[in-house]
Order: C-alpha cells, then structure tokens, then sequence
C-alpha cells in the first residue's frame, strides 16, 4: 500500500487551489437576457453599471426581446491604470499568478517524489524479506 504523508497531499492541493481561486468573477455578474414574450417597442435597461461597464438597452422585437446593444461589458482588468475594467467594483486588483502556478509546480513535484520515494522503500523492504 502506498502512503503519502499527508502534509505533502495538503501543501499539492492547496497551491492547486490558489492557481485556480483567481477565476474572474465579471462573468457572473452580467445580465442574461429574458425569454419572456414582450409588447414590441418595448425597451429596457440591460448590463451592469459597475466601474468602467455601462448598461444598455435591450428592445422588444416581433414579442421578444433582443441581445443587449450598447453596453460596455466587462473585460480583463489591466493594472495600476486606476480603473475597474473586470467592473467588479475593485479597482485594480490585478493578481498576479507567477507564485500559485510556481506552488503549484512545486506541489507536483514534491508529491512525484513522495510517491518514488515511498515506492522506494517498499522495494527496499519487500528485497528484506525475501
């Protein structure tokens, strides 16, 4: 039976877990469109107005309304600009993600060797018994 020691499993997760926590999250916050039946010429507000995004209008076209048009969605936050382009409402909370893919890396690496190392010693004890 091969045993990794727990510490090793833990330190491997949780630099995976930090690489992959830096989702952005600008994505959930926009508007889906309604497939509600509408009263053409109606019009309504879509999108969010949340640092640098602004909403737009959505139309009632043949009883259904259409894709939003003249918003300013959300795009990849650019740093140190002073400006919120991800319009999560943090102005430039750039994360930089050399450290969790170089913890994550090491992560791996560590667990490779735990589990050569404890293959290891189990060929060292199965050579004894024989």
């Amino acid at each position: 039976m091969l045993r990794i020691p727990g510490a090793l499993v833990l330190i491997s997760l949780f630099a995976m877990l930090i690489t992959l926590s830096n989702v952005n999250t600008a994505a959930a916050q926009n508007v889906w469109g309604d497939v509600m039946p509408c009263v053409s010429g109606e019009y309504r507000p879509c999108g969010i107005d949340t640092g640098e995004c602004k909403k737009g209008v959505r139309t009632c076209e043949d009883g259904y309304w259409s894709d939003c048009t003249n918003d300013i969605k959300p795009v990849e936050e650019i740093c140190n600009n002073e400006k919120d382009e991800d319009c999560n409402g943090v102005v430039d909370d750039c994360v930089d993600n050399t450290f969790g893919y170089v913890c994550m890396g090491a992560g791996i690496i560590i667990l490779i060797i735990a589990i050569i190392l404890q293959k290891t010693k189990f060929a060292e004890k199965k050579e004894k018994v024989w």
